[in-house]
């Protein structure tokens, strides 16, 4: 029997087990569709987490300002008023001594070292006087500055009356609130030099004015990023100084993190017998602040920048200031404006939204305050915002 011959066929190739380029095409697509929406809702949380995060240390420094207020009958000054300032220490410590009298007046003067000049209401700032007073005094009611577990201690070796020969003390007694030491801006050019604040060199305002860098550190909102929390005090909510009959009202400023005033609540009186206001202070106090009895702690939301200081003249620095409401509507003090809505502040540079639009200067951080976040509101201010 023949074997039969085998038929010769056409070789059969393997099945391609690669993708088409439309099929990666269609993938490509696909990945960018899910990225386009991951994305933002990624960025959301992330943005939500650090506001949540603020508002529970917020609440925490709301409560520790309260105790603060409990057991010394006295809330925390801001560092903006010279009189408010002695007064306060001088009710919780009657029996000061030196070095700590002399040495609270030049830590709160527009001189560096042992010169003693004249008060300045940024010396201790808005972000300093939270950690100075909430940090904790010494025990020894003569020397609560110096004295075992105070704000500032000498130095080894040092004069006790030569504040460059003090340094922060980070291991202070009787805090109010549990700062975070890695938080503070505090450090040392070198293993053996004095723990003193760099919070103005973070701030690019190294003056006289300022303190110089000083002991004075402030809060860092948080970790990794220089931006502070800020706390104003009601008695200094608005005018702190009058030279030469031009007010001065109160503020933060710091270029890289912008600038903020303490926020209005929107609720206006009308002028008496509906006439003019008749003077800048009337038509001031005619806006109701938040919280108008007690304190604003404010952070700079999860952009890390507070928003901007804005006057009625940009180019004038001793123009009527603006503050802005919690709802972003810009008001400032007309002596001749007829009614609240007068109040209102509007020019060609202005949008309709307040801090919720871009058109403000060129944009620069208006809409920055929309995230900041306070002990006056549930969340961020914009959260706020219909």
């Amino acid at each position: 029997m023949m074997t039969p011959t085998p038929s010769h066929r056409r070789p059969r190739h393997a099945a391609s087990s690669g993708f088409t380029l439309v099929e990666i095409l269609v993938v490509i697509m696909i990945i960018g569709i899910l990225m386009g929406i991951a994305i933002p809702a990624i960025s959301n949380a992330l943005s939500n987490a650090t506001t949540g995060a603020q508002r529970l240390e917020i609440n925490a420094l709301d409560q520790a300002v309260k105790a603060y207020e409990a057991k010394y009958g006295d809330f925390p000054p801001d560092g903006s008023s010279e009189a408010v300032l002695q007064r306060h220490m001088r009710k919780l410590f009657p029996r000061m001594a030196e070095p700590d009298a002399t040495l609270l007046k030049l830590l709160t003067d527009d001189e560096t070292g042992n010169t003693l000049g004249d008060f300045s209401g940024v010396a201790m700032d808005r972000a300093e006087a939270l950690v100075f007073f909430l940090g904790g005094f010494s025990k020894d009611i003569q020397h609560p500055l110096t004295g075992p577990g105070g704000p500032i201690e000498l130095v080894s070796g040092g004069t006790p009356t030569d504040i460059t020969d003090y340094q922060y003390n980070a291991t202070r007694d009787n805090a109010f609130f549990d700062f975070d030491t890695e938080r503070l801006t505090i450090n040392r050019v070198s293993q053996t030099s004095p723990l003193l604040s760099n919070d103005e060199t973070l701030m690019d305002v190294v003056n006289n004015a300022h303190g110089g860098n000083d002991i004075l550190p402030a809060y860092r909102a948080v970790a990794g990023d220089d931006a502070p929390l800020v706390y104003f005090d009601s008695r200094t909510y608005g005018v702190i100084a009058t030279i030469s009959g031009v007010n001065t009202y109160n503020g933060y400023l710091a270029s890289p993190v912008g600038g903020v005033r303490p926020y209005k609540s929107g609720q206006a009186i009308d002028p008496p017998s509906g006439t003019t206001y008749g003077s800048e202070k009337a038509a001031f106090d005619a806006v109701k602040f938040q919280n108008p009895n007690t304190f604003q702690i404010i952070s700079p939301g999860s952009d890390l920048l507070f928003g901007k200081l804005v006057s009625i003249d940009s180019t004038n620095t001793a123009a009527l200031p603006v503050h802005f409401t919690e709802q972003g509507v810009p008001m400032w003090p007309d002596e001749d404006a007829t009614s609240p809505a007068g109040l209102v502040f509007t020019n060609a540079d202005v949008g309709s939204q307040g801090f919720q639009d871009s058109q403000w200067g060129g944009g620069e951080n208006i809409n920055a305050h929309l995230d900041n976040v306070t002990n006056f509101t549930e969340s961020s201010l914009g959260n706020g915002l219909e």
